[in-house]
């Protein structure tokens, strides 16, 4: 090599180091390193509208025409292996439906709806020549209609479900809907909902409107392993969804009507009455913190709280004052059947749900149709105040290393009943799990209200409805079952 050449190699030299180190030359490169398409991808990216015509990669997989030797950009890291869904837990052995004890029901319920006119009525007279006042029944005037009344698949101690179901709606005695469609999506409790619905293309203007709901149910007897159980501890791994789902907000629970602001909100508990409760329930059976006991021990303690202190009065019922037909259940807040240190059934259910929830425990109210005794009394039938309708709750034990769940039915009324005070000792409680009548009664509903966006009117009655364009601001309404 002679010197020149020598010299304009070297300035070559110079010239490409200088390149390099330009300000300019870097960003160009970055760009094409960003525009490299990953992997997966079969197309090269469109490049920014600043980008060279000369940086951009002629295929996927090749370099820009004027990008230097260096080394591509790195395939992106692979994605961490999703973590395994846990397979749907099973049921337990801890609550057993007890062979043998298994009887078969048809429930039937009944709800009329009637327009109601405030500030008229009419006299209508009976057969027999007799006159009463009665409102004015005027026309419901809608375009659409969807009635909901719930289905509940499975409890403790019965079998039933939409599978089971039949039911028909009708406006003014006209049949229109007998095929009622199961609402999709989770439900508080994994309640289903059965929707009836009609499109009012005939202008239908009805005076009155019955919904007619029937189930077939499978129901036992049953017998709770509490000795096994009590010393489950809390799990680890999360709720069952149809367990989580009670956790949240429940009408005549935790959230009540206000007048005021014409709104559903929070009950509230400005002494904190149920927090007080629980506390003090929790330490008369030696326990300062829930999550360090379990929940067996946690749910008796409640239970043995509310069974001492609680008096069951009176029976939540709200009658039509014309008829005396049923028209629904009146609900008090759980703080003013704390503070009272009384209420209906129905009261104390809602209140020891709200306490079981707040201590962490999943548990869900069930509401039923009680079949026993004789027949004369069997049924609530117009016009009689015959009081079969029960409830209770139920709570969740889960045992995630077995992935096995079970729902521990609680009566406490029953339980009162059979004593004032419950028994010492760790011993098992009947109406605690084991319930030896629960194969004469019927659970239909999980809520005293439907837990989705539709009304009903003045009280707790298992069903609503959606109307449009808007639902009539007042309206009587009667149920019957049998």
């Amino acid at each position: 090599m002679t010197q020149t050449s020598a010299s304009r190699c070297a300035r070559t030299l110079l010239l490409a180091a200088a390149l390099l180190a330009s300000p300019s030359f870097a960003l160009h490169a970055q760009q094409d390193r960003r525009q490299l398409p990953p992997p997966t991808q079969r197309k090269p990216q469109t490049p920014p509208a600043n980008t060279p015509p000369s940086s951009t990669p002629d295929s996927p997989a090749a370099p820009a025409s004027t990008s230097p030797n260096a080394p591509s950009a790195a395939s992106p890291a692979p994605d961490a292996p999703p973590t395994p869904k846990r397979a749907a837990p099973t049921l337990g052995t801890l609550v057993e439906r007890v062979k043998n004890t298994s009887k078969d029901w048809t429930f039937t319920a009944t709800i009329r709806v009637n327009s109601e006119a405030s500030d008229s009525s009419e006299t209508v007279t009976d057969s027999s020549g007799n006159s009463v006042q009665m409102p004015k029944k005027t026309p419901f005037v809608f375009e659409t209609m969807t009635m909901i009344f719930p289905a509940i698949a499975a409890t403790a101690a019965c079998d039933a479900g939409a599978d089971r179901s039949t039911g028909r709606l009708r406006l003014d005695g006209r049949v229109v809907n007998e095929q009622p469609e199961a609402m999709t999506g989770g439900s508080h409790s994994g309640v289903q909902l059965l929707r009836f619905g009609f499109n009012n293309t005939e202008n239908i203007s009805p005076r009155e409107v019955i919904l007619e709901f029937s189930v077939r149910a499978t129901c036992f007897q049953t017998k709770f392993d509490e000795k096994s159980a009590l010393n489950l501890p809390w799990p680890n791994a999360p709720w069952p969804d149809e367990a989580a789902a009670t956790l949240a907000p429940q009408l005549f629970v935790d959230l009540g009507y206000d007048k005021e602001s014409k709104k559903i909100l929070p009950y509230p508990d400005k002494d904190q009455l149920l927090d007080a409760a629980l506390k003090r329930y929790l330490a008369n059976d030696n326990i300062s913190d829930a999550k360090a006991s379990t929940p067996v021990r946690v749910a008796k303690a409640i239970t043995r709280g509310i069974w001492s202190e609680i008096q069951p009065s009176g029976d939540g019922l709200k009658l039509r004052r014309q008829t005396g037909e049923l028209s629904g259940i009146n609900l008090q807040p759980p703080e003013l059947t704390l503070a009272s240190k009384k209420g209906s059934e129905h009261d104390i259910t809602c209140l020891m749900a709200a306490l079981f929830r707040k201590a962490g425990l999943p548990t869900r109210t069930v509401i039923a149709w009680d079949v026993s005794g004789d027949d004369k009394n069997r049924f609530l039938r117009d016009n009689k105040k015959t009081n079969k309708l029960r409830s209770w709750i139920e709570f969740c034990l889960f045992d995630d290393a077995k992935n096995s769940y079970n729902w521990v039915p609680v009566d406490v009324v029953r339980a009162r009943k059979s004593s004032s005070r419950p028994p010492g000792g760790s011993q098992p409680w009947k109406f605690f799990g084991t319930m030896d009548d629960f194969n004469e009664v019927v659970p239909f509903a999980l809520h005293f209200h439907p837990p989705t966006d539709v009304v009903s009117y003045g009280t707790g009655s298992f069903w609503g409805w959606f109307v449009t364009p808007k639902p009539p601001d007042a309206a009587l309404q009667a149920l019957s079952f049998r």
